[in-house]
């Protein structure tokens, strides 16, 4: 299976991957470190089809040593109850140009005070393991 040219645009055919990725993340045939996952508007899953199979997903991906990445607005994370816990509760993410209390509600990890002046695009917090680090990513030119 070529994992690289997988992509799903609609919640029926992010169930349909997930199934395949599922099996083979199961079936224990991916070593530890060696899928990346990348879901653009992960919150606008919720409510779909997609929602329950999603978490499962990622949950999974998760013991499995698997990198998953679920990319959003920060203001729609709040609304993604199911979707948005297994990324909190594992207190890991990237948060560019946070607001004042995007760590806490993200990633249940306090930034202290934040002036949105000092974080222009690209600017933010690497969050490991509850542990923030001020980073600055580069942007296309």
């Amino acid at each position: 299976m070529d994992l690289w040219d997988m992509s799903a645009p609609s919640p029926e055919e992010i169930v349909e991957t997930l199934k395949d990725l599922t099996a083979a993340l199961e079936s224990d045939r991916l070593a530890p470190g060696t899928l990346t996952v990348m879901i653009e508007n992960y919150t606008e899953l919720t409510g779909t089809p997609a929602e329950k199979p999603m978490e499962a997903f990622v949950k999974l991906a998760s013991r499995k040593d698997q990198l998953v990445i679920g990319e959003s607005e920060s203001s729609t994370w709040s609304k993604a109850f199911t979707l948005a816990g297994p990324f909190k509760s594992g207190r890991n993410g990237l948060l560019l140009t946070p607001g004042d209390s995007d760590g806490e509600t993200l990633m249940n990890t306090p930034l202290g005070r934040i002036r949105r002046k000092d974080f222009p695009p690209g600017r933010g917090f690497l969050v490991t393991a509850g542990r923030a680090t001020k980073i600055h990513v580069a942007l296309p030119g």
